[in-house]
């Protein structure tokens, strides 16, 4: 199996690195050089920003004609689209729609066809149509776990607290009866037709393939009516990315934002401001229910739910969703490689790209992986999915972050890590240092002449 078809991987546990003042006897030698080593990243981490914002600059005033300029993925594709070394952790992604071609009539958006079908269903109430049943009203308390069984995580009873008094009186009680899960959902398998649920898999996992990420677990569609929610939670096991397609049309309701915690709250202590207090806006993000055609995807592992949605009483003017997750990263391929493919993952065989593209892909890679898990660079979490743009005479001309939800591991940060040649001292940035480290291998890397239009997300996964 080529090495560029598997990505998922824990990084190795790193060395913490002395700064000269604290190096202890006959540790001078190998501090000082690791402090070199750190003031060298951090000169190139400023030195390659600014020849990436240069370079970005230059080829986007390109135009086809001239040879040059980036070559953006086909559509549909999120909105994020960065410089690799000017990337930061970004916690949900958006796309404007999302189209297919597979009819003779225009090639009405996918999100349009399933709502009609929805319609189709639900448009007559006075009707019966047995399909409707396939819905399961979902309503799930807290403290309901499977089998009768209370659902983990609850806090201790008042006679288990043990003494310590950090659950007031009554909490689990509280806890337990708070909703969960309130909705009306059914497996979009069992709902859709057989091709429409075909055309909506291929939608998706086209879209997921621009950022690396080449299957969908079976989705859901999911209505929401007067007074329903999802309560917080998180979804990490499931794919690296949560995805949510609207299917809404003509809302009567308010309410039905998907609801995020914010980054800083999830590392609240660390740049805490005791002068000013925080409302929900500064806690919480709101993301729009949006209207049909229109897909949010949004780092799962953040605590997360849908705000309750008031005043839809039809399932006609209600909020309606498909969603599901994002998962399986391989190399996605994209433009005129071999065999007049235009878009695939390595694995798709003799529409993939040569042999020889993967083997100077893994050429590549081999060093990369060996340096990520070596030691040096401090440890983080999260996925990373990189576009590269390769020209006509086989050089990576860009290198950008199409998806980001890297975060440094919290029990590998080390704080003051060096001190700089004016002895000011250098923290560890090890996301900025695994952008750069990813961001210099992949600029070197050679692949065959060919046609303008070239591309490939790379996908890493940090656990």
């Amino acid at each position: 199996m080529p090495l560029s078809s598997v990505f998922a991987f824990e990084s190795k546990a790193t060395t913490l690195f002395k700064s000269d003042a604290d190096a202890s006897p006959g540790e001078e030698e190998e501090s000082s050089s690791a402090s070199a080593a750190l003031r060298e990243r951090r000169r190139r981490r400023a030195t390659t920003t600014a020849a990436a914002a240069a370079s970005s600059s230059s080829s986007s005033s390109s135009s086809p004609s001239d040879g040059g300029g980036e070559v953006p993925p086909p559509p549909p594709a999120f909105d994020y689209d960065s410089p690799l070394p000017d990337s930061r952790y970004t916690q949900a992604l958006s796309t404007t729609t999302t189209t297919t071609t597979t009819n003779n009539e225009g090639g009405l958006s996918v999100a349009s066809r399933l709502r009609d079908h929805y319609d189709a269903v639900f448009g007559d109430p006075r009707e019966p149509d047995g399909r409707r049943f396939s819905f399961d009203p979902w309503h799930v308390k807290a403290g309901e776990g499977k089998d009768g069984e209370d659902a983990p995580g609850l806090p201790p009873s008042d006679d288990e607290d043990g003494g310590h008094h950090d659950v007031a009186e009554g909490e689990r009680d509280a806890a337990s009866a708070q909703v969960q899960y309130s909705l009306t959902r059914a497996q979009c398998s069992d709902f859709f037709p057989e091709e429409l649920f075909d055309d909506l898999a291929d939608e998706m996992t086209a879209l997921g393939r621009t950022i690396g990420l080449t299957a969908t677990t079976n989705p859901w569609i999911s209505m929401y009516m007067d007074g329903d929610l999802q309560n917080f939670h998180t979804d990490a096991p499931h794919g690296p990315m949560a995805w949510v397609l609207g299917l809404t049309r003509d809302a009567d309701f308010k309410g039905g934002e998907t609801v995020l915690l914010r980054p800083e709250m999830l590392d609240y202590w660390r740049d805490f401001d005791g002068s000013r207090g925080l409302e929900s806006p500064s806690i919480l993000r709101y993301v729009p229910s949006y209207e049909l055609g229109r897909c949010l995807a949004f780092d799962g592992r953040v605590p997360h739910g849908v705000n309750r949605v008031d005043g839809a009483r039809d399932v006609r003017n209600c909020r309606v969703v498909a969603h599901g997750w994002f998962a399986d990263p391989q190399v996605c391929w994209f433009g005129p490689w071999g065999g007049g493919m235009t878009t695939t993952t390595e694995e798709e065989g003799e529409d993939g790209p040569i042999g020889g593209e993967e083997g100077a892909l893994d050429d590549t890679l081999r060093p990369l992986v060996e340096a990520l898990g070596d030691g040096e660079i401090g440890r983080v979490t999260g996925y990373l999915a990189v576009r590269i743009v390769i020209s006509p005479c086989g050089e990576v001309s860009d290198v950008r972050s199409v998806c980001d939800t890297l975060m440094a591991d919290p029990e590998d940060f080390r704080g003051v890590i060096g001190y700089d040649e004016s002895d000011r001292p250098v923290m560890e940035d090890a996301c900025a240092d695994v952008r750069l480290t990813i961001f210099e291998a992949l600029k070197g890397a050679a692949f065959s002449e060919g046609d303008e239009g070239r591309s490939a997300v790379v996908p890493f996964a940090f656990s």
